[in-house]
């Protein structure tokens, strides 16, 4: 009767070991869940009321994206924005790879003027969402004014990466 020597033996015994112990479950988290965020690179979904896309709000939304190329000869703008009504922002547009939504309403937290929040992955992995709120339409064109070129900074990091 042949023998198997000790060195098979223990690799044997270790390949038992690793399958065993790599089919342990880690937990999924909702992270794991999420869609891949869908969109091309420069586009942006942008959030306001029908009421707010057609006053001065809109009007600051729309100028705040409406950088040109550098070095085109004719103006063709940086970033395109689909402009959205809460309503019409559906699953589709809610997995964006880039959204800004503005938030208008008197509200506590913006007693002390505008606030822009950045949340990264909230509809979709690889997302950036960034929402900008005040509580009347002056603060929030003031908070664009003032905050509008980290806003466009942000993105242009984020669609390099």
């Amino acid at each position: 009767m042949k023998t198997r020597p000790a060195s098979f033996l223990l690799l044997t015994f270790l390949s038992i070991i690793s399958v065993l112990t790599s089919c342990v479950e880690e937990p999924i988290s909702a992270k794991d869940l999420r869609p891949g965020r869908v969109g091309p690179v420069g586009e942006i979904v942008a959030v306001l009321t029908d009421q707010q896309w057609e006053s001065s709000a809109g009007e600051a939304m729309l100028k705040l994206f409406d950088e040109p190329y550098k070095r085109l000869p004719q103006f063709e703008p940086v970033m395109d924005v689909i402009a959205q009504n809460p309503e019409g922002f559906t699953k589709f547009y809610r997995e964006f790879r880039t959204v800004i939504v503005g938030d208008i309403e008197d509200h506590i937290d913006y007693k002390d003027g505008g606030k822009v929040t950045v949340l990264y992955d909230k509809h979709a992995n690889g997302q950036l969402y960034i929402k900008v709120g005040a509580k009347n339409e002056g603060d929030f064109i003031k908070t664009l004014e003032e905050r509008g070129e980290q806003i466009r900074d942000l993105i242009h990091e984020e669609e390099i990466m």
